[in-house]
């Protein structure tokens, strides 16, 4: 997935904890949060041990070789840029805890974004997109299993 994609999916998913963030009364309680930025960076960490360990330097095909290397290069470099993204707003959610913005008003109901909902919206799509990537990692060491075999 390049990072434009992740950035779409992203605002969608910030638009999901806007609809959240107006329809609860309640913030999430900040150990929830804790807890689940936590997952999120050791999945990134997981992640980024799995991109540097994936060597293809057994693909003597050069062009199958440049081909898998700027693969590696995208996922990980997207996997920089959304970590990046969900720390930022954890890090803003640890200075200000309660901000929030009412964005508009319809009679008795406000539409709010809440810095909380941001940073659970947006670590539940890093963990799925950890994940989606950890399918991508793996698919692409077979790969380059299957490019550098032998045919018998």
């Amino acid at each position: 997935m390049n990072v434009k994609k992740l950035l779409i999916l992203s605002a969608i998913f910030l638009v999901l904890s806007i609809i959240c963030a107006s329809l609860f009364e309640n913030d999430p309680k900040e150990s929830f949060l804790n807890t689940v930025y936590t997952i999120s960076g050791i999945m990134f960490s997981i992640g980024m041990g799995v991109l540097c360990t994936l060597n293809p330097d057994k693909v003597k095909n050069n062009i199958y070789y440049q081909e898998i290397k700027n693969n590696i290069i995208d996922v990980r470099n997207s996997y920089i840029a959304y970590f990046v993204l969900i720390s930022t707003v954890y890090l803003v959610f640890q200075l200000y805890p309660a901000a929030k913005i009412d964005l508009y008003q319809i009679k008795n109901f406000v539409i709010t974004a809440k810095v909380s909902y941001a940073v659970i919206a947006l670590n539940i799509l890093g963990i799925l997109y950890f994940i989606a990537n950890f399918i991508e990692i793996q698919r692409l060491g077979f790969e380059i299993s299957d490019k550098t075999r032998v045919n018998d």
